[in-house]
């Protein structure tokens, strides 16, 4: 299993714990927008919720909960460009903000 937030952190410099904290905080609040939901009665059996890189819909048939993600159209071109086209957009992320330092770091030389 690949570990998203392990790499969240080593990407962003961010601690893992501080990560956790803020993901516990996100499942907090989508437990909470459920909740609200099923007690406002609103007969609607499912819940989409914006997570930032797509909607999760959640849907509840008795007491049976199923889930959707629908991927943001950023993150499904870039699933789109990663399988077609070979592409990675971490990678060409990365290249080009190496590029760009040592641009900067050297421009008077060229």
């Amino acid at each position: 299993m690949i570990k998203t937030l392990d790499d969240l952190a080593k990407l962003t410099r961010i601690k893992n714990s501080t990560l956790e904290k803020i993901f516990s905080c996100l499942e907090y609040i989508i437990v909470d927008n459920v909740s609200e939901v099923r007690i406002l009665s609103i007969s609607d059996s499912f819940i989409d919720l914006d997570v930032g890189i797509g909607i999760l819909t959640i849907s509840i048939v008795d007491d049976s909960i199923n889930y959707y993600f629908k991927p943001s159209s950023t993150l499904e071109k870039g699933l789109i460009n990663a399988i077609n086209n070979n592409e990675n957009i971490l990678e060409n992320k990365l290249t080009n903000s190496i590029n760009s330092h040592i641009y900067k770091s050297y421009k008077d030389m060229f």
